[in-house]
């Protein structure tokens, strides 16, 4: 195994030529740079690169097309770094997102009143497909609905424990007041005369 067989990580790979370590991801991904992804990483050899760049950078002639590829290929460039930017800011704004339906379902869970519940409003969110929207109105509805009948069982229980609890609490005075009754009727009463 030669010093050429040793694979290499990108951050390498772009200091041995004027590529940056996000464009030699997008050449891996789309397979015109050979490459192995180990883990989420990837990795080539020195050769491919040097073999890559050889086809890109033919040594004579053909400045034209050099430039035109090289033109290309930083247009590719710019475009995958926007997407990656664009999906970066996505993923920012579902956390946004998430973030904003936790406090509305902790809100849900303070109120006390179920009726109050049906007239919280929903998130609006702007710019966003018609079916999401739907969708996710749909998931907000049924979880309102879930926590509504949750309170409710929850209340029902309370209710009924109460009254379980006044049930036992009435038992318990009506056989003290018999008790007392038979006491007071077992007792002789006892008159004083007036002086």
């Amino acid at each position: 195994m030669g010093p050429d067989d040793k694979f290499i990580s990108l951050a390498e790979a772009a200091k041995h030529c004027d590529y940056s370590q996000e464009y030699l991801g997008i050449l891996c991904r789309k397979n015109k740079l050979k490459s192995v992804k180990i883990g989420r990483n990837w990795v080539t050899k020195k050769e491919w690169l040097e073999e890559y760049l050889g086809k890109v950078n033919p040594p004579l002639g053909g400045n034209l097309d050099r430039e035109l590829e090289m033109r290309k290929l930083e247009k590719e460039e710019k475009v995958e770094l926007e997407k990656m930017r664009l999906e970066k800011e996505g993923e920012i704004e579902l956390e946004k997102i998430r973030t904003q339906k936790e406090i509305e379902f902790k809100k849900l869970e303070n109120v006390q009143n179920i009726q109050e519940v049906q007239k919280v409003q929903e998130v609006q969110i702007v710019e966003k497909p018609v079916e999401k929207l739907q969708d996710e109105k749909a998931a907000i509805q049924n979880l309102i609905t879930e926590r509504l009948r949750l309170q409710e069982r929850k209340f029902q229980e309370i209710l009924t424990k109460t009254q379980v609890e006044k049930e036992i609490l009435a038992k318990k005075l009506e056989t003290q007041i018999t008790e007392i009754k038979k006491r007071v009727s077992q007792r002789p009463l006892i008159l004083k005369p007036k002086l």
